[in-house]
């Protein structure tokens, strides 16, 4: 069955987006389309395996826009500009500013619990207001980080650029690589799957058992995923 994200891209696309754009994205891309619209460049079904790639082609292209991701209610935003990320946003709970800043340390609960409430209601923008200009700094940019590592994760959804130099009003303007964005999202994926195979690995069988059946032939290993492939396909798509 079609979620309603997968029927607006299969059958309704591009103007049923408008309003999804418009309340994602707000005033913090300007409308470059027809009649006033959001323009969108390049859109597509998406997977944690093609991060890089499209990472990679907001390098290479010294991208000025968006990069949206969106699955079911889902919805992250990687904002570019000359091709480095400059901002980020998520409604994913633990991707709001006030509970990155609790795990950093910076907040205690209540606190983190009203900067979110506040971000909710009002936007980034009114919630980093609140807090000391160093303190905004850090969690935007560990933010900006974990919203962008957490695309290796994600599992089948819909990608959308949308053109325009961003404007993040008061907000602080980061930095960041697309490609240092992309091979940390790898290492965070290969260390979680290295931890999940060791901790359903079956326990070593019972040496009595072993010298019951002495000729059985070892069971074949089981298909992996290797790393060091998707490190190698970065590095040539930074080298493009």
């Amino acid at each position: 069955m079609s979620t309603p994200t997968q029927l607006l891209f299969d059958r309704l696309l591009p103007g049923s987006l408008e309003a999804l754009l418009a309340g994602t994205l707000g005033r913090q891309v300007p409308r470059l389309g027809p009649d006033d619209s959001f323009r969108i460049s390049t859109c597509g079904r998406f997977s944690g395996r093609i991060a890089a790639d499209l990472l990679a082609f907001a390098k290479n292209q010294a991208y000025d826009g968006a990069f949206l991701l969106l699955q079911d209610d889902i919805t992250r935003v990687l904002y570019l500009a000359h091709g480095s990320v400059v901002g980020a946003e998520s409604n994913v709970l633990f991707e709001r500013l006030g509970r990155v800043l609790l795990r950093l340390g910076h907040l205690n609960a209540d606190d983190a619990r009203h900067v979110v409430t506040v971000e909710e209601s009002r936007g980034s923008a009114v919630a980093a207001s609140m807090l000391p200009a160093e303190v905004a700094c850090i969690g935007l940019d560990r933010r900006a980080w974990e919203v962008g590592t957490s695309l290796t994760f994600m599992g089948t959804s819909h990608f959308l650029f949308v053109d325009g130099t961003p404007d993040l009003g008061q907000l602080p303007r980061l930095s960041i690589a697309p490609m240092d964005l992309a091979i940390e999202g790898v290492r965070r994926y290969d260390e979680w799957r290295n931890a999940a195979h060791k901790s359903t690995a079956p326990a070593d069988e019972p040496k009595a058992d072993l010298e019951a059946a002495p000729h059985s032939k070892p069971r074949p290993a089981a298909a992996t995923h290797d790393v060091r492939s998707d490190v190698d396909e970065i590095m040539r798509l930074v080298s493009e």
